[in-house]
């Protein structure tokens, strides 16, 4: 997800996206507009993931009631999580995973054959590719690492 407030006086879960974090999930749909047509798109309850989703939506032009809450990228453990990638359905082929640092990092990482980065900038983008025919063939270290994208790798110096 991309930044959200500091969350002081209220449940994490309620966090909404500063600002910046708005531009910045914007800024990362435009980039990936093309070609990342999504089947399905996973995302945390937590509402600034929901926020980063729906800016998502827009951009690759999903329908934002296919949005699929799942409760365990919020709270699960990397194993759970795991075990929910492995239920995905078959007739989907690309999907969208929207949760948390530090264990959308670590599943990154985990999932990947190699590993990807030491921590995930927030509205960051790992692309992954699975060589599998089944969502349940999904394990540990089988993933090949095609992308990784943050805002901060499009900031412009405006000091020159």
């Amino acid at each position: 997800h991309a930044e959200a407030e500091d969350g002081k006086n209220m449940r994490d879960i309620d966090r909404a996206l500063t600002i910046k974090g708005q531009k910045a999930a914007r800024l990362m749909g435009e980039k990936h507009v093309s070609p990342p047509i999504v089947d399905s798109i996973y995302v945390s309850p937590a509402r600034r993931t929901q926020e980063t989703a729906r800016i998502l939506c827009v951009a690759f032009g999903f329908k934002t009631e296919s949005l699929q809450l799942q409760p365990l990228i919020y709270s699960g453990s990397l194993q759970q999580q795991l075990a929910l990638l492995q239920k995905v359905d078959e007739t989907v082929k690309r999907l969208l995973w929207i949760g948390h640092n530090p264990n959308i990092t670590e599943l990154a990482n985990q999932l990947s054959k190699k590993p990807i980065v030491s921590h995930m900038a927030t509205a960051g983008i790992v692309e992954l590719n699975f060589n599998v025919d089944s969502w349940l063939e999904l394990d540990w270290n089988i993933a090949d690492f095609l992308l990784y994208d943050a805002p901060e790798c499009h900031v412009q110096n405006t000091n020159t």
